[in-house]
């Protein structure tokens, strides 16, 4: 199965200024796979999203280091997963 997922970092978020998160927007079909990747990893997601254009997750973190960091996790994950 492919893992249609776009990652990225939010360094401000309109809920607080202090607020820093993981984005992931996938595909409805792909939601189920990101949140076992996200759980996986030993993050917790915020808050989850969801309309007819996709699903976007939320993910906080606590600055750029600690996003690099989930980042790395993301991918080995992702890559342990889709191998399987």
């Amino acid at each position: 199965m492919k893992l249609n997922a776009k990652v990225s970092y939010l360094g401000q978020s309109e809920y607080g200024k202090e607020d820093r998160f993981a984005t992931i927007d996938c595909d409805n079909d792909c939601a189920d796979m990101v949140t076992d990747l996200v759980d996986e990893i030993g993050y917790d997601i915020s808050f989850i999203t969801d309309s007819d254009r996709g699903t976007f997750f939320y993910i906080l973190v606590e600055d750029k280091k600690d996003y690099n960091y989930f980042m790395g996790e993301w991918k080995k994950a992702k890559k342990a997963i889709l191998n399987k």
